[in-house]
């Protein structure tokens, strides 16, 4: 359990890295959640997000004399490059204050991390299960050997096994007191919501897996609803939970308590391929009228062989069902595909084109996506990927340049497990397909 909280007159000052940019970004979920529990345990807390705050600079500096360390908290790819940015800025403006990177990025590959320049520690993992024993050892002078699995230092571990944990503080509402909110309202007046962490299927693809599965109560989600929609006067949610669908008795439940408060908002989450099947007719038209408008969904692959060895749990019958009821009832509908996924063959390419013409004839609405699979650590696939050949990049420069989840098929090399002559065939099918014009802007997120 966490120690015992107690009043530190230092502060923590959080940092997204990322872009300045005019375009809608969702609240910076892992600081508004990781700053309410340092809060709770009598730390000081500035989030800053330099997506929208221009003067990020400005802010550090105001804050720096108190500051106990600054945080920033990375995921693989682009926003690599960010933080690299954010912390050789960080480095000059103040020298002495330690600079620790969390997230999934060093979470699986700490390696990467550990002994850059810019990087003084590394916590792997759920940070709130280790970062209070970290602030007290900063605050007593690092005095001995900071002994603690996750913690990551030259001079301290510097290995660390990625092991499934579990979020132990849950129940309250992320710190929205924080963060400035109006910097955050889009055209269509959307915030997003987490109501649960993890997730209970096992997608090869993906690492989310490594969190237990674990479910906000529904009041304090509905306490969270009303003070978005209500005080705030967002008028749309977006549930960005894994997978907001895990728990039909849950939506039902949240669907309750949410009638019983009189609140009124149109609504968005992401499903499975087969969840569709599982609720009648009523239950579907209940959650409409509750504001249910748009629905995601991963399909990956429209080839059963590929279905099955990414352990998706769902086949293509499921994905031509949710394509045809979602039209049906009226719903927004977006549909993933992944190219480029281990072992995938000409054959399973031509499947998923052949499931994506069916999809456009089931439902004509439907926005069909296909970027090209990009190995993330943390994934059974990304361990196939190592398997069977591919290089994976050993630093965090490297990260940043060959990571890109906006490549087109022209960007990539040679699937490992192709010969040339096999890859450019997979090419040549490719830019012929149905699949080459169906990169198209994802209107899940597009607010």
């Amino acid at each position: 359990m966490f120690d015992t909280p107690r009043k530190s007159d230092r502060k923590v000052v959080l940092i997204h890295p990322g872009m300045v940019t005019d375009d809608y970004s969702y609240v910076p979920f892992e600081s508004i959640f990781l700053g309410r529990f340092l809060e709770r345990n009598g730390y000081r807390v500035e989030i800053i997000d330099q997506r929208v705050d221009r003067d990020w600079e400005a802010r550090f500096n105001a804050v720096r004399s108190d500051a106990l360390f600054v945080g920033l908290t990375v995921i693989t790819g682009p926003q690599i490059g960010f933080a690299l940015k954010a912390s050789e800025r960080l480095r000059q403006l103040a020298p002495d204050l330690p600079i620790v990177w969390g997230g999934w990025h060093v979470t699986f590959v700490p390696e990467s991390a550990i002994g850059h320049p810019l990087v003084d520690y590394v916590i792997c993992g759920i940070g709130e299960l280790k970062i209070l024993q970290f602030c007290h050892w900063l605050e007593g002078g690092r005095k001995g050997r900071l002994d603690i699995e996750g913690i990551l230092y030259e001079g301290g571990r510097t290995d660390y096994t990625p092991q499934k944990e579990r979020y132990e503080d849950l129940p309250a509402m992320p710190a929205y007191h924080l963060i400035d909110l109006e910097k955050y309202r889009s055209p269509r007046n959307v915030c997003g919501v987490i109501t649960s962490r993890g997730c209970p299927f096992r997608c090869g693809f993906c690492t989310i897996a490594q969190i237990s599965f674990l479910t906000r109560p529904k009041d304090s989600v509905a306490d969270e609803v009303s003070y978005l929609v209500g005080d705030k006067g967002f008028e749309e949610i977006m549930f960005a939970d894994g997978l907001f669908f895990a728990q039909r008795s849950r939506v039902l439940q949240l669907m309750d308590e949410i009638e019983d408060r009189g609140l009124k908002f149109k609504w968005k989450c992401s499903i499975r391929p087969e969840t569709l099947r599982r609720w009648s007719d009523a239950e579907m038209q209940r959650l409409i009228d509750n504001g249910l408008y748009f629905l995601f969904t991963g399909v990956e692959s429209g080839s059963e062989t590929m279905l099955g060895r990414i352990q998706k749990d769902a086949d293509v019958d499921d994905v031509y069902y949710t394509a045809e009821r979602s039209g049906q009832l009226g719903l927004g509908l977006t549909m993933s595909f992944m190219s480029g996924l281990p072992h995938e063959t000409v054959d399973d390419l031509k499947a998923s084109e052949a499931a994506i013409r069916r999809i456009i004839e089931l439902n004509p609405r439907a926005v069909l996506l296909n970027p090209i699979y990009q190995p993330v650590p943390g994934a059974p696939t990304y361990d196939e990927m190592i398997r069977l050949g591919w290089k994976a990049p050993e630093t965090l420069d490297e990260w940043e340049e060959r990571i890109d989840y906006n490549l087109t098929i022209d960007d990539i090399d040679p699937f490992p497990w192709m010969s040339r002559a096999e890859f450019d065939e997979y090419k040549a099918v490719y830019k012929d397909s149905i699949l080459f014009d169906r990169r198209l802007v994802d209107v899940y997120t597009k607010q």
